[in-house]
């Protein structure tokens, strides 16, 4: 398989800007909001550089073009952050849905929304901290949910570990497809957007 490229870039002021414009647009995202008040979670507040909620309404689109039945795959969120991926898969039935989360402040905050959670619960979730590296994972056939969670390095780790496996990877947000189709995966859907957090891919790699 290939390797990952390591980008040396620094950011720029242009791109502090940016980011900083995506925090301001996420505290008052409407939708995201709308989730917590209808559910009692908090999982709307986005923490500058290291937690950002994928939007719910991309999360269902994304389930509902998975490939049918859900029942033969694990769901697992890769950087599952407060819990929002993990609850809304949570009412499919998967045959598992685990959060893995290395952060110990957003694992106990994910927790803490699954406790108060009072949405559809067809599958219970599973909640680890750890890094996504190392952190057990479960068997069988996969869909790892992925949105701008961490390196390619550090996802070329994680699809290393589940080698053999058939994968289903969901990405918002998505990597490079030509980067992803040299570790052997092929595009089932895509829906280009010029909103990042709209923007997204599903891959399937064949045992």
């Amino acid at each position: 398989m290939a390797e990952p490229p390591h980008s040396t870039r620094r950011p720029t002021p242009l791109d502090v800007v940016r980011e900083l414009r995506t925090w301001i647009a996420d505290q008052l995202d409407s939708e995201s909001r709308g989730f917590d008040r209808e559910h009692g979670t908090a999982t709307s507040w986005f923490d500058l550089g290291n937690y950002e909620p994928t939007p719910p309404s991309v999360v269902e689109a994304v389930l509902d073009a998975l490939p049918a039945p859900l029942e033969r795959y694990a769901f697992v969120d890769l950087g599952s952050g407060k819990g929002r991926v993990v609850l809304i898969a949570a009412g499919r039935p998967f045959r598992r849905v685990v959060g893995v989360e290395r952060r110990w402040m957003l694992h106990r905050r994910a927790q803490r929304n699954a406790a108060a959670y009072t949405g559809r619960v067809v599958t219970a979730p599973e909640w680890v901290h750890g890094d996504v590296r190392t952190a057990p994972l479960p068997d069988g056939p996969l869909v790892l949910f992925i949105y701008n969670p961490f390196g390619l390095n550090v996802l070329h780790a994680v699809l290393e570990r589940v080698a053999g496996r058939e994968v289903v990877l969901a990405a918002v947000f998505p990597p490079d497809h030509a980067w992803l189709e040299a570790q052997g995966f092929t595009a089932l859907h895509v829906v280009p957007n010029d909103v990042e957090d709209r923007r997204w891919s599903l891959f399937r790699r064949a045992p």
